[in-house]
């Protein structure tokens, strides 16, 4: 009974190991899907300097455009009209490149705080899960030992009780022939000595 407890009991680690390499090579598989998706997320968004790059290119292009239309329509400027337009353009420019730049802080702080947000779940679900997993290996570890500790016992209880069974029978087997509780030639029903 011993011995087939044990070969039980290895076929159920067998089991447990087969089981434990298949998740493994899951989750192996399951991380180098998502390494590329936690690299995008973990990656800090900065638009900054492209938006500022973006909102020059405006102001010279609105620059460009403005002098063609004065050049269109005719118009001519004075040195006073020109120094107020410099100002005025200098002023707008640094209006439009600061307001493009706080812009895209602002986008920027809000997707980064969703892509942290997006990957403190990622975490918490490979976290969850791995501690389910660990508590599902637990879980097998006690039942496995508790259905060896049964075994053992049971095969304990068996072999003490045939040892019993065997003791009690010579017992009782040595009362019964130091009574004199036979006939002769075993017949039954006699009794007595042989005197």
């Amino acid at each position: 009974m011993a011995n087939l407890s044990n070969t039980q009991y290895n076929v159920e680690l067998e089991d447990i190991k087969n089981e434990y390499k298949n998740q493994r090579n899951s989750v192996r598989t399951n991380v180098t899907n998502i390494s590329a998706q936690e690299n995008a997320l973990m990656t800090d968004v900065d638009t900054v300097d492209e938006q500022r790059v973006k909102a020059e290119a405006s102001n010279v292009r609105s620059q460009a455009e403005a002098a063609r239309n004065r050049k269109r329509y005719g118009v001519e400027l004075t040195g006073a009209e020109q120094s107020q337009l410099a100002k005025t353009d200098s002023l707008t420019q640094g209006s439009t490149v600061s307001g493009a730049m706080n812009l895209a802080r602002r986008n920027d702080e809000q997707v980064n705080l969703a892509n942290t947000y997006a990957m403190t779940s990622m975490l918490r679900g490979g976290y969850k899960g791995a501690l389910a997993q660990f508590q599902a290996f637990g879980d097998i570890g006690v039942a496995r030992n508790n259905s060896y500790e049964k075994a053992r016992a049971n095969a304990r209880k068996q072999y003490y009780g045939f040892l019993g069974n065997i003791a009690s029978i010579a017992v009782g087997a040595a009362v019964m022939g130091g009574m004199g509780g036979g006939a002769p030639g075993g017949a039954p029903g006699g009794g007595g000595s042989n005197i």
